[in-house]
């Protein structure tokens, strides 16, 4: 709300802040008006001033944020016309500009055009488009007459003649920015913002109803609550409200993105806002916007407003031991990765917010311990630093030791910069970021988690893998949708609970074992993710050639549907097997496409883990016949019933838990075996039976 005070006869607006509309420069004309140099109206789109010039008036009027009638929205890219009607001679040269980049200066390349009067009250046309690149927001649009002048400045003095200065909103919906045709000069506004450890405060206030701060922010961790703290204006009451665009779609409309609304009730007041960051919340940057005005219900975080003001900060989600999301800063200083070059490719690094873009859809394989170069061009300004990370230790930072690669500062304007750099020896293979942060090199340099307000990120996605190891699959977007694997199961493995949405795309589990033997069959055991789609592949290499492409090297494929369910893979080791220790894969996807034991999915999602296994080969041993017998779980009885043939009788039983410790060591006794339970966990168990033959496998559940 306004207060007003009785000066004299008039009453006035008490504008309770000292800042008013942003400083230009102010022309001068020696006689102004006094013989009918005068502009006589001004229209373009919604803006219409007409019939307001007089003889003798002023030489300069400043018409911003005075009535709706004086402002009016223009899309960048869309063509306009301005019309212009003279005063009250002929041979007036009219011409026009708009601060297209708001630096608060009129450019001749801003200039929209100009034509020259015929007569009095003659009216012309300045035709013109928008540029593309204009800055979105509030910028002035100037109008300038000037008698017999060939080619009008718009900050030099002449005789006569007449300026008026307007506002246009620069919107290009991306994101949308509200219409404040009396501006935020009334106090209605936002004084401070408190998130996490991001801390805003501007007493003094914006000189444009609209700010776009999203160079500053915070860091805000999926799944968290958080309180948000906003400070009202002078104003002795205003409206105010706050949201986050969650999923990213460039509005604020969806369910649960406004974090709270309130009233202040008196000056700077503090309200606070409480929420919790969704859990199924995307990772990556998103926009919070403030908002604050003098009247009308419901909040919008889009509406048009007459009093108050709009702003919009960065967020960045991220997920705890996944990728950090830092506010990243922006480039309109020149502090800017042009490109970006790395193992033969060619990266482009567009100038826009979030000025943070992870490139994940071209798969890149690095041996660790083996020097690279990266090269990149660089911004406008210099000095620029670049720095290079690598997260060697797969925990979503880049502080750890080692991890800092390379740092380099640019010298002159695009100038190509080359990084070598090596990975850490000691590294587990895997996948992995690599990150590439630009920054003003006159500045203090920002750690690779922290927030900079100049610069920007880039990261790419690597494949980290060991020269004498196993392939690496690349997954472009990892697990992100909660399609990894959450349990292996198969003889004495038996590694359940590890896997986790947003997690690793590759585990290296070689360390965990089981012995197998050739043509004997087996129940491999795997658990889905959190997602509901999953599809799981396996694969043995069975001649130990270091690949998993060669005949009967897949195992098979299974499928769940639901979230946590289980499922088997039926799989007989091939008589041919090479004795040995050898690899054991099993992948997840969410498509059912076979990408093979070493494909890469990009784009895609899931999760590859390795695992050894013990071939033996007992070519020449009379074998019992797969599959012919039965285990039976008896809870009521607690107990399990072995059901066999009777040439099993006398063979070795020994059955594992789910950790793969044995909990029963006995012999089949004839064709039913009672195998005492009492004291067994739930869970799943694998029972081995053999005896003059090859060993037999089944896995169960207790109860």
């Amino acid at each position: 709300m306004r207060i007003s005070v009785l000066i004299g006869s008039f009453i006035v607006p008490l504008l309770l802040r000292a800042q008013g509309p942003p400083a230009l420069c102010v022309p001068l004309t020696t006689d102004s008006t006094s013989v009918g140099d005068h502009i006589d109206g001004v229209q373009l789109a919604d803006l219409n001033n007409l019939g307001s010039g007089t003889l003798g008036g002023p030489g300069y009027v400043d018409l911003r944020y005075g009535s709706p009638d004086h402002i009016t929205r223009l899309m960048p890219g869309s063509s306009y016309f301005l019309e212009v009607v003279a005063g009250d001679r002929a041979d007036e040269v009219i011409s026009a500009w708009i601060d297209m980049d708001q630096d608060l200066l009129f450019a001749e390349a801003e200039r929209l055009g100009s034509y020259t009067s015929t007569g009095p009250g003659s009216s012309g046309t300045i035709a013109f488009t928008l540029p593309v690149g204009a800055r979105a927001g509030y910028a002035t649009l100037r109008v300038r007459m000037a008698y017999q002048v060939p080619l009008v400045d718009p900050c030099q003095t002449y005789t006569y003649g007449e300026t008026e200065d307007y506002m246009v909103l620069i919107d290009d919906g991306s994101p949308c920015i509200p219409l404040i045709p009396f501006g935020n000069f009334s106090g209605e506004s936002i004084t401070g913002v408190t998130l996490n450890t991001f801390s805003y405060s501007n007493l003094v206030g914006d000189p444009s109803p609209y700010s776009d701060l999203r160079h500053l922010g915070a860091m805000l961790s999926i799944g968290i609550f958080y309180n948000l703290s906003l400070t009202s204006g002078a104003a002795s009451s205003e409206l105010l409200a706050a949201w986050i665009d969650w999923n990213g779609d460039g509005d604020w409309s969806d369910p649960g993105e406004l974090l709270g609304q309130g009233y202040a009730g008196s000056a700077f007041q503090t309200l606070v806002f409480s929420f919790t960051v969704p859990a199924d919340a995307e990772m990556g940057q998103r926009v919070l916007r403030v908002r604050s005005w003098d009247s009308g219900l419901p909040p919008s975080a889009c509406a048009d407003r007459n009093f108050g003001e709009t702003k919009d900060f960065t967020v960045g989600l991220r997920h705890p031991a996944f990728l950090c999301f830092p506010v990243a800063g922006n480039t309109l200083g020149g502090d800017e990765i042009v490109s970006l070059e790395l193992g033969g490719v060619q990266f482009a690094a567009p100038a826009a917010w979030p000025f943070h873009t992870v490139h994940d859809h071209v798969p890149l394989r690095f041996d660790r311990g083996v020097q690279r170069t990266l090269t990149v061009e660089s911004g406008a300004h210099f000095p620029s630093r670049y720095q290079l990370w690598v997260d060697a230790n797969y925990d979503g930072d880049f502080n750890d030791a080692g991890e800092s690669l390379f740092t380099t500062i640019s010298s002159a304007s695009g100038q190509v910069l080359t990084l070598p750099f090596t990975l850490p020896a000691p590294m587990d293979p895997g996948q992995t970021h690599l990150r590439l942060r630009c920054s003003d090199g006159t500045a203090p340099a920002p750690l690779s988690c922290a927030a900079s307000t100049t610069g920007e990120i880039e990261d790419v996605v690597i494949v980290v893998e060991d020269a004498a190891g196993p392939c690496i699959p690349y997954v472009a977007q990892w697990t992100q949708r909660g399609d990894h694997i959450d349990g292996v199961q198969l003889g004495a493995i038996g590694n359940v609970g590890t896997g986790a949405k947003r997690g690793r795309a590759y585990r290296d589990h070689r360390s965990l074992s089981t012995p197998i033997d050739a043509g004997t069959t087996y129940d491999l055991l795997l658990t889905a993710g959190s997602d509901s789609l999953h599809t799981f592949d396996a694969f043995i290499d069975l001649n130990a050639d270091g690949d998993l492409d060669d005949l009967d090297e897949h195992l098979g494929r299974a499928f769940t549907t639901l979230p946590g369910e289980q499922a088997t893979i039926t799989f007989t080791v091939p008589g041919t097997a090479l004795p040995g220790t050898t690899l054991l894969r099993v992948r997840t996807t969410d498509s059912d496409t076979l990408v093979g034991g070493c494909g890469d999915l990009a784009p895609g999602v899931g999760e590859t883990e390795d695992y050894s296994v013990i071939i033996s080969n007992s070519t020449g041993m009379a074998s019992h016949t797969a599959g012919t017998f039965t285990v039976i779980p008896r809870p009521g009885e607690a107990s399990v019933l072995l059901v066999a043939p009777d040439p099993w009788t006398g063979s070795t039983v020994l059955v594992f838990d789910g950790a793969g410790r044995s909990v029963h060591q006995g012999r089949v006794e004839g064709s039913r075996t009672v195998i005492p339970a009492r004291m067994w966990s739930t869970g799943s168990y694998t029972l081995h039976i053999g005896g003059q033959g090859p060993q037999q496998v089944r896995t169960f559940f207790w109860p």
